[in-house]
């Protein structure tokens, strides 16, 4: 029983060793701790016993053989072996005592006390990463999650470390920083928020396809016919609303056609006067003929600084 018991022992010292030093592992260290204990108690209830009697009788053996047979030096040579035998035994538990809280201590000395500073809440930039800056234990790893998917790092020497976190969604998420140095962790939850101006824009978006969706036909025929003689034709702002709803042309009600125009974005209509501009020049018109031309109600209805701008990249 008590080979037993010491075996379990010093098996058990062994693994607090192991799982501070080579392999940290606090719950396994735990367990080492705990089996030690049992079997230091162990064999300090049922293993000396029977050594005490067996060291016991052959003192008291020895005794008898080299002592006068007389009642009492048997009486005082039996009370010395026994306090000898209970001096040894109990400097031996001391000394087991003794080698549990070295192990302990080692152990508590060997664990690191991590920090962990990050922001609680960061934004992602137009292309949805999001860069989270700290600081924590020096050399220590950092990481979002576990650091299988998300980005990790190590921090420098000062404990200053940076990552970044992309958004697979737009929309708000929540995640956990890790930081990890020789087997101690802590962790901080960071909210990561979408671009603002990002989202901004797509509630745009999605509010004019949504008014869109809910216009009459006739308006939405009118944006595209707007388009495109503004792209197709180079026509001025003037000319197109004119197109738009004149009896010659398209024909569309007034209301169509300013909504047409009031949405009729991206258009460089001095683009557009340059380009006709060109075109009158090919006709081999003189440059005051194609000013003319360019703001005549007649004409192209360009604006005259729209016609100025034509007139001056003309022949550049």
């Amino acid at each position: 029983m008590s080979t037993v018991l010491g075996l379990l022992f010093f098996g058990g010292v062994f693994c607090i060793w192991y799982f501070v030093k080579r392999k940290p592992d606090k719950r396994k260290r735990n367990i080492a701790i705990a089996t030690a204990g049992v079997a230091l108690v162990g064999g300090l209830l049922f293993g000396n016993e029977p050594e005490e009697r067996a060291d016991t009788k052959s003192i008291e053996s020895t005794q008898k053989s080299s002592l006068p047979k007389t009642g009492s030096s048997s009486s005082e040579n039996k009370n010395s072996v026994e306090e000898s035998t209970i001096q040894s035994s109990s400097t031996s538990t001391l000394s087991s005592a003794a080698e549990v809280q070295e192990s302990k201590a080692s152990s508590e000395s060997a664990k690191v006390d991590v920090t962990l500073e990050a922001p609680a809440e960061v934004e992602a930039d137009p292309n949805n990463q999001a860069t989270i800056a700290g600081k924590t234990t020096p050399n220590a790893r950092v990481s979002v999650g576990l650091g299988v998917i998300g980005d990790s790092t190590t921090a420098d020497g000062e404990g200053n470390f940076s990552l970044t976190h992309e958004l697979s969604k737009q929309e708000e998420d929540s995640i956990t920083l890790y930081a990890t140095l020789d087997g101690s962790t802590e962790s901080t939850k960071v909210k990561v928020r979408p671009n603002s101006e990002k989202v901004a824009q797509q509630e745009a978006e999605k509010q004019r396809e949504a008014e869109e969706a809910s216009l009459p036909v006739e308006y939405r025929s009118a944006l595209n016919k707007a388009k495109s003689y503004a792209t197709s034709m180079n026509m001025s702002r003037q000319r197109v609303h004119d197109q738009l709803t004149s009896e010659y042309g398209e024909q569309f009600s007034p209301e169509a056609a300013q909504y047409a125009m009031d949405n009729l974005h991206g258009i460089d209509w001095n683009a557009n006067a340059l380009e006709k501009a060109k075109s009158y020049q090919e006709m081999d018109m003189s440059p005051d003929r194609i000013r003319d031309q360019l703001t005549s109600e007649h004409g192209e209805q360009f604006t005259p600084e729209e016609a100025d701008y034509a007139m001056q990249h003309l022949n550049q």
